[in-house]
Protein backbone atom coordinates (compact mmCIF):
# COMPACT_ATOMS: atom_id res chain seq x y z
CA UNK A 1 0.00 0.00 0.00
CA UNK A 2 1.14 3.66 -1.09
CA UNK A 3 1.62 6.01 1.63
CA UNK A 4 -1.16 9.03 1.34
CA UNK A 5 -0.67 11.82 1.62
CA UNK A 6 -3.11 14.50 2.81
CA UNK A 7 -4.28 17.78 1.04
CA UNK A 8 -1.49 20.54 1.19
CA UNK A 9 1.25 18.55 2.42
CA UNK A 10 4.57 19.35 1.18
CA UNK A 11 6.72 16.17 2.32
CA UNK A 12 7.19 13.97 4.64
CA UNK A 13 9.15 13.47 8.25
CA UNK A 14 10.87 10.37 8.57
CA UNK A 15 11.89 9.83 12.17
CA UNK A 16 14.16 7.38 13.43
CA UNK A 17 14.51 7.25 17.12
CA UNK A 18 16.75 4.81 19.86
CA UNK A 19 16.33 4.26 22.95
CA UNK A 20 17.96 2.49 26.25
CA UNK A 21 16.37 2.40 29.58
CA UNK A 22 19.18 0.87 32.07
CA UNK A 23 18.71 0.59 35.66
CA UNK A 24 22.38 1.01 37.61
CA UNK A 25 20.93 -1.09 41.00
CA UNK A 26 18.16 0.81 42.15
CA UNK A 27 19.40 4.03 40.39
CA UNK A 28 17.05 4.40 36.62
CA UNK A 29 18.19 5.95 33.72
CA UNK A 30 16.57 6.99 30.23
CA UNK A 31 18.78 7.83 27.18
CA UNK A 32 17.70 8.07 23.10
CA UNK A 33 19.06 9.39 20.28
CA UNK A 34 17.61 9.92 17.28
CA UNK A 35 17.62 11.42 13.54
CA UNK A 36 15.32 13.02 11.19
CA UNK A 37 14.67 13.44 7.65
CA UNK A 38 12.14 15.72 6.33
CA UNK A 39 11.85 15.72 2.20
CA UNK A 40 9.91 19.27 2.20
CA UNK A 41 11.47 22.26 0.82
CA UNK A 42 12.62 25.18 2.55
CA UNK A 43 13.84 28.63 1.46
CA UNK A 44 17.78 29.19 2.45
CA UNK A 45 18.84 31.75 4.93
CA UNK A 46 21.25 33.49 2.61
CA UNK A 47 21.10 32.33 -1.34
CA UNK A 48 19.02 33.29 -3.80
CA UNK A 49 17.83 31.06 -6.84
CA UNK A 50 20.85 32.34 -8.66
CA UNK A 51 23.17 30.99 -6.19
CA UNK A 52 24.21 34.32 -5.18
CA UNK A 53 23.59 35.89 -1.88
CA UNK A 54 20.26 37.59 -2.02
CA UNK A 55 21.82 40.52 -0.68
CA UNK A 56 23.95 41.01 -3.66
CA UNK A 57 21.31 39.23 -6.17
CA UNK A 58 18.25 40.84 -4.67
CA UNK A 59 16.22 37.68 -5.90
CA UNK A 60 14.51 35.13 -3.72
CA UNK A 61 15.45 32.95 -1.97
CA UNK A 62 16.66 29.30 -2.74
CA UNK A 63 14.49 26.79 -1.58
CA UNK A 64 16.50 23.99 -0.52
CA UNK A 65 15.02 20.40 -0.61
CA UNK A 66 15.22 18.29 2.00
CA UNK A 67 16.00 19.52 5.99
CA UNK A 68 17.49 17.26 8.28
CA UNK A 69 18.19 17.42 12.31
CA UNK A 70 18.92 14.73 15.26
CA UNK A 71 18.69 15.08 18.81
CA UNK A 72 20.08 13.17 22.17
CA UNK A 73 19.05 13.25 25.50
CA UNK A 74 19.66 11.44 29.22
CA UNK A 75 17.91 11.53 32.00
CA UNK A 76 19.86 9.68 34.92
CA UNK A 77 19.10 8.70 38.90
CA UNK A 78 22.04 9.86 40.65
CA UNK A 79 21.06 9.00 44.29
CA UNK A 80 17.70 7.29 45.90
CA UNK A 81 15.17 7.25 49.11
CA UNK A 82 17.29 5.22 51.26
CA UNK A 83 14.11 3.70 52.76
CA UNK A 84 13.07 2.85 49.05
CA UNK A 85 9.50 4.10 49.97
CA UNK A 86 9.55 6.02 46.73
CA UNK A 87 11.60 5.04 43.34
CA UNK A 88 11.27 8.59 42.02
CA UNK A 89 12.74 10.41 45.01
CA UNK A 90 16.61 11.59 44.59
CA UNK A 91 19.14 13.72 42.70
CA UNK A 92 18.44 13.37 38.53
CA UNK A 93 20.75 14.42 36.35
CA UNK A 94 19.81 15.70 33.01
CA UNK A 95 21.21 16.37 29.28
CA UNK A 96 19.80 17.18 25.75
CA UNK A 97 21.16 18.18 22.69
CA UNK A 98 19.12 19.16 19.17
CA UNK A 99 20.92 19.57 16.04
CA UNK A 100 18.60 21.63 13.03
CA UNK A 101 19.55 22.21 9.57
CA UNK A 102 21.55 25.33 9.65
CA UNK A 103 20.57 26.35 5.97
CA UNK A 104 17.25 26.75 6.69
CA UNK A 105 16.56 26.75 10.65
CA UNK A 106 17.56 30.19 12.32
CA UNK A 107 18.50 28.38 15.58
CA UNK A 108 20.60 25.39 14.85
CA UNK A 109 21.40 24.09 17.90
CA UNK A 110 20.72 23.81 21.63
CA UNK A 111 21.84 22.51 24.79
CA UNK A 112 20.88 22.03 27.89
CA UNK A 113 21.84 20.04 31.26
CA UNK A 114 21.27 20.16 34.78
CA UNK A 115 20.06 18.68 38.27
CA UNK A 116 16.82 18.02 39.58
CA UNK A 117 15.74 16.86 43.04
CA UNK A 118 12.57 15.30 44.00
CA UNK A 119 11.54 15.00 47.23
CA UNK A 120 14.68 17.13 48.55
CA UNK A 121 13.05 17.38 52.04
CA UNK A 122 11.06 15.06 54.38
CA UNK A 123 8.16 17.71 54.76
CA UNK A 124 7.66 17.82 51.33
CA UNK A 125 8.22 14.36 50.12
CA UNK A 126 6.98 15.67 46.37
CA UNK A 127 8.49 18.97 45.47
CA UNK A 128 11.49 19.62 43.32
CA UNK A 129 14.26 21.45 43.03
CA UNK A 130 16.15 22.21 39.27
CA UNK A 131 19.10 23.78 38.24
CA UNK A 132 19.77 24.04 34.98
CA UNK A 133 21.57 25.69 31.85
CA UNK A 134 21.44 26.08 28.05
CA UNK A 135 22.73 27.77 25.37
CA UNK A 136 20.44 28.24 21.94
CA UNK A 137 23.11 28.52 19.19
CA UNK A 138 22.09 30.87 15.67
CA UNK A 139 22.77 29.71 12.47
CA UNK A 140 25.83 31.20 11.32
CA UNK A 141 24.17 30.83 7.62
CA UNK A 142 21.72 33.44 9.13
CA UNK A 143 24.79 35.24 10.67
CA UNK A 144 26.60 36.20 7.20
CA UNK A 145 23.07 36.62 5.44
CA UNK A 146 22.97 39.78 7.91
CA UNK A 147 26.17 40.50 7.56
CA UNK A 148 26.03 40.97 3.92
CA UNK A 149 22.47 42.93 4.12
CA UNK A 150 24.31 45.26 6.26
CA UNK A 151 26.58 45.88 3.52
CA UNK A 152 25.05 45.52 0.56
CA UNK A 153 21.34 47.01 0.81
CA UNK A 154 21.44 48.99 4.09
CA UNK A 155 18.14 49.87 3.41
CA UNK A 156 16.73 46.73 3.98
CA UNK A 157 19.44 46.16 6.59
CA UNK A 158 18.44 44.55 10.07
CA UNK A 159 20.88 46.69 11.60
CA UNK A 160 22.60 44.08 13.10
CA UNK A 161 24.38 40.56 13.03
CA UNK A 162 23.27 37.97 15.69
CA UNK A 163 26.66 35.86 16.20
CA UNK A 164 26.92 32.39 18.51
CA UNK A 165 24.05 32.28 21.09
CA UNK A 166 22.10 32.86 23.93
CA UNK A 167 23.16 31.33 27.28
CA UNK A 168 19.85 30.92 29.63
CA UNK A 169 20.80 29.49 33.51
CA UNK A 170 17.64 29.07 35.50
CA UNK A 171 16.43 28.10 39.38
CA UNK A 172 13.31 26.36 40.13
CA UNK A 173 11.18 25.33 42.83
CA UNK A 174 8.12 23.09 42.18
CA UNK A 175 5.62 22.89 45.25
CA UNK A 176 3.00 20.34 45.31
CA UNK A 177 0.15 21.98 46.87
CA UNK A 178 -2.66 19.02 46.31
CA UNK A 179 -2.48 15.90 44.89
CA UNK A 180 -3.86 18.03 41.73
CA UNK A 181 -2.21 21.32 41.72
CA UNK A 182 1.64 22.18 41.45
CA UNK A 183 3.20 25.54 41.34
CA UNK A 184 6.82 26.07 39.62
CA UNK A 185 8.73 29.31 40.85
CA UNK A 186 11.23 30.27 38.58
CA UNK A 187 14.11 32.40 38.52
CA UNK A 188 16.35 32.48 34.89
CA UNK A 189 19.50 34.42 33.93
CA UNK A 190 20.02 35.43 30.40
CA UNK A 191 23.22 36.13 28.96
CA UNK A 192 23.34 37.75 25.26
CA UNK A 193 19.72 37.89 24.75
CA UNK A 194 18.73 37.31 21.23
CA UNK A 195 22.75 36.78 20.43
CA UNK A 196 22.47 40.78 20.23
CA UNK A 197 25.98 40.99 22.19
CA UNK A 198 27.99 43.01 18.94
CA UNK A 199 24.67 45.33 18.49
CA UNK A 200 25.15 48.78 20.12
CA UNK A 201 26.51 48.22 23.53
CA UNK A 202 22.78 48.10 24.69
CA UNK A 203 21.17 44.93 24.91
CA UNK A 204 22.14 44.13 28.91
CA UNK A 205 21.70 41.03 30.10
CA UNK A 206 18.25 40.11 31.26
CA UNK A 207 17.09 38.63 35.13
CA UNK A 208 13.39 37.47 35.70
CA UNK A 209 11.52 35.24 37.55
CA UNK A 210 8.12 33.69 36.87
CA UNK A 211 5.10 31.10 38.42
CA UNK A 212 3.04 28.59 36.61
CA UNK A 213 0.36 26.29 37.90
CA UNK A 214 0.37 22.51 36.69
CA UNK A 215 -2.99 20.92 37.12
CA UNK A 216 -3.07 17.05 36.36
CA UNK A 217 -6.90 15.47 36.10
Amino acid sequence: MLPAFPKGSTGAAVPVEIGWLPTFGNLAGTYKAGFYYDTSSAADLKTSINGQPMAISGLPARMDNGRYGGYFNFKQQLTADPRGSDPQRGLFAFLNFLQADPRTATLDRQLTGGFQYHGAFESRPNDDIGLAIGTTHVSSVLSEAQALLNTYTPADAPGYVQKNGELTSELLYGAQLTGWLKAYVDLQYIHNPGSLNNYDGKHADILFSGIHLAVTF
